[in-house]
Order: structure tokens, then C-alpha cells, then sequence
């Protein structure tokens, strides 16, 4: 019983969907760790004109680590990377219009807010796939 267990969860881990999906994983949770270290010393309203930040950081390593993990497996290594920023943004911005809501009573992000992070996380995952793609010379 071991041993399938083991088969199944190499064969989990070892998928490029699984490799993809943990890279945006990844940055989404570090977004909303720094976001939550950063709630804890300011209020909320000054952390939406900080999120960009943390975005943009989260989303260039979301871009590095996902070109780290898939090597040469992927065609369109860019479009991935750029896809990546948006899966990062796209969760962050679930999770905070989920999360903040009950324990402030409001949403405190605008559409500008919104396209800003977008922007963020589109430009700064790009660039860590550039740099990704530099490095190990994909």
C-alpha cells in the first residue's frame, strides 16, 4: 500500500500542470503572508498603496520559479510567465475581496487599484521569466 502511495504522489508532483499550479500557489500565499506581516503594523487602508509592491515581488518569483521547475518543457516560456502574474493577481484579489471584508466591513481597493496590481503582476513576472530564461539559457 506504501509503495502506491509513493507511485501516486511522484506522479502528482512530477506533472507540469502541478509544477505551474504550485508556482502560482506560491506567490499568491507570499503576497498575502506579507500583506498580513504588513496589516499587523499599519492599517489597512495605506496597505493597498503597498500591495503593488509585494505583487510585483511575488509575481517576478512566480515567474523565475515557474521557468525553474519546467525547464525546457515549456513552448511558450514568456506567455507562461506572463500567465503566471495574472494567476498570481487573480488569487490575491480573490482572497482580499473574501477575506477583508469581514474583519474591516469594506473592501478598500478601487479599479485603479485593481489594473495597478494587474499591471504589477503581468510586467514583474515577465521579467522574472526573462531572467529565468537568461540564467539557465532556456
Amino acid at each position: 500500500m506504501l509503495e502506491v502511495i509513493e507511485v501516486m504522489s511522484f506522479t502528482v508532483t512530477s506533472s507540469r500542470a502541478w509544477k505551474i499550479g504550485s508556482s502560482i500557489m506560491a506567490g499568491a500565499v507570499g503576497t498575502l503572508i506579507l500583506a498580513v506581516f504588513v496589516a499587523a503594523l499599519f492599517p489597512v487602508l495605506p496597505l493597498t498603496k503597498l500591495m503593488p509592491w509585494f505583487i510585483a515581488f511575488n509575481a517576478a518569483l512566480t515567474g523565475y520559479m515557474l521557468l525553474d521547475k519546467t525547464g525546457s518543457r515549456l513552448h511558450h516560456k514568456r506567455l507562461f510567465a506572463l500567465g503566471a502574474g495574472v494567476g498570481v493577481v487573480v488569487l490575491v484579489s480573490l482572497a482580499w475581496f473574501f477575506l477583508m471584508p469581514p474583519f474591516t466591513g469594506l473592501v478598500p481597493i478601487s479599479w485603479q487599484d485593481l489594473l495597478l496590481w494587474f499591471g504589477a503582476g503581468i510586467c514583474f513576472s515577465g521579467l522574472g521569466g526573462i531572467l529565468a530564461i537568461k540564467y539557465y539559457q532556456l
